[in-house]
């Protein structure tokens, strides 16, 4: 079979459904490494960074484990894996390893950033109501000790004392998505815990600096992003703020956040243009002078910002229509469009996965995913080439294969026509769809 997109006569109501969501859980179970754990390809959509493959990393990182957490309910035995995976890359000193994302592998808490160290902690609270309550409090108070201490004002990124970049308004890293982690982790340990003395202490002031006029643009609907001047938040990251914005009003009950959740998810319309194809997009960040950058465009943010637009009653069924076009045959979807071809074609799962689960929800994902095989994908864009199997991967150029890789194994990517015990790539020639993205 052979498909070309976007698929102009893709219907969301077909294609969001119970058939895609255990498609797309048996391609993410096949990257299973171990209880818990979760590898895969690291590419990050919004800043076009693919180094990790140069790294010969695939394995597991501190963020997905939030994305995964939300499949406990449905996967016995699930939940507790992911807090046992956690605890154990906690160190002595408090940090989270593999906190790092696109940079992996991260082998130290101090190559790492707030969002990467504070999502991990949001996992385990999630699980904080059940027999390992004490244990996860314990990891969470070591946790921010050693967090707090070191990274209080420090500036963008845990970076070493000599090149630390402090600054003096309250916060850690001074960028608005990733502090906001930090103040809903703060918000969420005193709902559950009884105990809002961080938050107050810490997390209330850091809230209030964002949300004072240096940061939220009100007219606009936008947050200045922190790290460099007249930069607001790209598109791509409005989805982190406004989850966390979620998670600190219900924890709190702050009245302010309402109003601003509601005032950005109605401003996201002003980021949507028709392309030539006829569909809605999502433009990549707003100008300094007022206008938009259209491109690249962070396509992997639309599953994470369309049910922000639903629970608002703002429109987002041409953006639907947008999502259900690329939805591919196992259920992924491309990180960013018009851009480098890799990131048309090497899939992304997570915020997808996340989308399919709370709109069609099935009774049971674990037998969802036992009965179901992920298609053989061969999906091109220009003269790239991807080849995915339940074991296997490839990405190819001119014919030429440039990387390879066995999921089982974290570190198990070769590099040009090198061979790796056992990498079997004769399974990924029998495509069961061929697909082709368009290079623009």
């Amino acid at each position: 079979m052979s498909v070309m997109y976007p698929r102009l006569d893709a219907n969301p109501a077909e294609v969001f459904s119970a058939e895609t969501l255990a498609r797309l859980t048996a391609y993410l179970f096949s990257w299973k490494q171990g209880p818990g754990e979760f590898g895969g390809l690291h590419l990050h959509p919004c800043w076009l960074e693919s180094s990790v493959l140069q790294r010969r990393y695939q394995g597991q990182t501190t963020w997905t484990s939030v994305v995964m957490m939300r499949a406990a309910r449905f996967v016995p035995g699930l939940a507790d894996e992911i807090v046992s995976n956690l605890l154990g890359l906690q160190t002595p000193e408090g940090g989270f390893i593999h906190a790092d994302y696109q940079n992996e592998p991260a082998l130290t808490p101090y190559q790492t950033c707030p969002i990467h160290q504070a999502l991990p902690i949001l996992a385990l609270l999630e699980q904080a109501g059940g027999p390992r309550r004490d244990e996860i409090r314990a990891a969470v108070d070591r946790h921010w000790a050693w967090f707090n201490g070191y990274g209080w004002k420090r500036g963008k990124f845990f970076r070493p004392e000599e090149t630390a970049e402090r600054h003096d308004r309250p916060g850690w890293c001074g960028v608005t998505n990733q502090d906001l982690t930090v103040v809903a982790a703060l918000a969420r340990y005193g709902k559950v815990f009884g105990d809002f003395r961080p938050y107050e202490q810490f997390g209330k002031p850091t809230l209030d600096a964002y949300l004072g006029p240096d940061f939220y643009y009100e007219k606009r609907g936008l947050f200045e992003r922190g790290d460099r001047p007249d930069f607001t938040e790209r598109t791509f990251y409005y989805d982190i703020i406004l989850d966390m914005l979620e998670v600190i009003h219900e924890s709190t009950g702050d009245e302010r956040l309402p109003g601003v959740m509601a005032n950005v998810t109605h401003h996201l319309r002003d980021a949507v243009f028709i392309a030539p194809d006829g569909l809605a997009y999502l433009a990549y960040g707003a100008a300094p002078d007022g206008g938009w950058i259209r491109t690249p465009i962070s396509f992997a943010a639309l599953p994470a910002l369309i049910p922000h637009l639903r629970r608002q009653g703002v429109r987002s069924d041409d953006l639907e229509r947008t999502l259900a076009a690329y939805t591919f045959a196992d259920g992924t979807i491309p990180s960013t469009l018009e851009t480098d071809p890799l990131f048309a074609i090497v899939p992304n799962a997570a915020n997808m996965w996340r989308f399919l689960v709370e709109t069609v929800p099935v009774e049971n994902l674990a037998t969802a995913t036992a009965t179901t095989k992920a298609p053989i994908v061969h999906r091109q864009c220009g003269d790239w080439v991807w080849k995915n199997s339940a074991r296997f991967w490839s990405i190819k150029r001119n014919g030429e294969r440039l990387f390879a890789g066995i999921k089982a194994d974290p570190t198990g990517i070769a590099i040009g026509a090198e061979t790796l015990p056992g990498l079997e790539l004769d399974e990924l020639e029998q495509a069961d769809v061929n697909e082709v993205v368009p290079q623009i």
